[in-house]
């Protein structure tokens, strides 16, 4: 089976995916159309068709087909967790970074669904949040993780291995797989308030940073 997961706020009507969908079916491929957002505006998914989810269908999956941006792809990966499932992005975003395919070389998708690919992998970051010594919550993400407050700057100290990275004031924090970069928000007398500064004291901790990174991606492996 190929599960095909459309953003519907980028392939309105989900006219590309219907023609993914017909050209898979006429090469004798199952498919399963698989929306991606679609809770937050289930008005989108037109009457006619029939969608599920991707956690429904997985486990008989050989492919997943991703319609939109990259932040489709990031929530698709995110639903498959640990799944040995190759993931193929038509870009209908701005950026497309992670997507391998335009709109004008959908036809190569019948070549993918027949195993006429390359694998290029990437690691996932495991999250776990604990309080009181209780693990709370537990999640997986492709490429970075935010821990953010809500309007306030809040305090916060990063670890790794045991070893303390450092302590700030600031927005919050963003954990990627190649570095940690953090948000700190300083005086600017010019602007009378405060302005962001990505960069504040980033010099002295991006090498310890990079590597603490690095430790954490081997001890949780590729996915």
């Amino acid at each position: 089976m190929i599960a095909i997961c459309p953003n519907p706020f980028r392939d309105s009507e989900l006219k590309y995916t219907m023609q993914a969908a017909e050209m898979l079916r006429a090469a004798g491929y199952e498919t399963a159309i698989c929306p991606v957002f679609a809770e937050d505006a289930p008005q989108m998914i037109p009457e006619d068709i029939k969608a599920t989810t991707l956690d429904a269908v997985r486990s008989r999956c050989s492919l997943v087909v991703v319609i939109g941006g990259d932040g489709t792809i990031l929530s698709a990966a995110r639903q498959l967790h640990n799944a040995d499932i190759p993931i193929l992005g038509v870009n209908l975003g701005s950026k497309g970074f992670m997507a391998a395919l335009e709109p004008e070389h959908m036809q190569l998708i019948v070549k993918a669904a027949a195993g006429e690919y390359t694998v290029s992998r990437r690691m996932m970051l495991d999250i776990e949040l604990e309080r009181g010594g209780e693990i709370i919550y537990r999640d997986k993400a492709l490429n970075d993780v935010v821990l953010h407050g809500y309007g306030d700057c809040i305090r916060l100290t990063a670890w790794c291995a045991g070893d303390r990275i450092t302590s700030f004031s600031g927005d919050g924090i963003i954990l990627r797989l190649h570095r940690i970069l953090y948000v700190r928000r300083r005086p600017d007398r010019r602007a009378g308030g405060f302005r962001h500064n990505r960069k504040s004291n980033m010099r002295a901790h991006d090498e310890r940073s990079e590597l603490c990174a690095q430790r954490f991606a081997r001890r949780v492996g590729s996915g």
